[in-house]
């Protein structure tokens, strides 16, 4: 697990994005809210990518559930990444 955002992370984000059919994304949360910080974990163990975006650590971080994990501001790293996503070839 990968918690520097440089461009190879925001590329395997739009990769994943790009080949899930489902995926769970915590965007913007330290993961510390108990019985909700869970449901990430639940969904990875059910065979979702779990993904994490967030500026500073999460208490999920270095947990071997956790797909991808990127550091930085929510709203520069995930919206582009979408558009990415949405743009390439499955969804032309």
């Amino acid at each position: 697990m990968e918690s520097r955002t440089d461009n190879t992370e925001a590329t395997k984000l739009v990769q994943l994005l790009r080949a899930a059919k489902k995926a769970l994304i915590a965007l913007g949360s330290t993961l510390s809210v108990y019985p909700a910080a869970h449901i990430p974990l639940l969904a990875a163990r059910r065979g979702a990518p779990c993904v994490i975006i967030n500026r500073g650590p999460t208490e999920h971080d270095g947990l071997e559930e956790v797909t991808l994990r990127l550091e930085g501001d929510v709203c520069e790293l995930f919206p582009p990444a979408v558009e990415a996503a949405l743009a390439g070839p499955a969804f032309s």
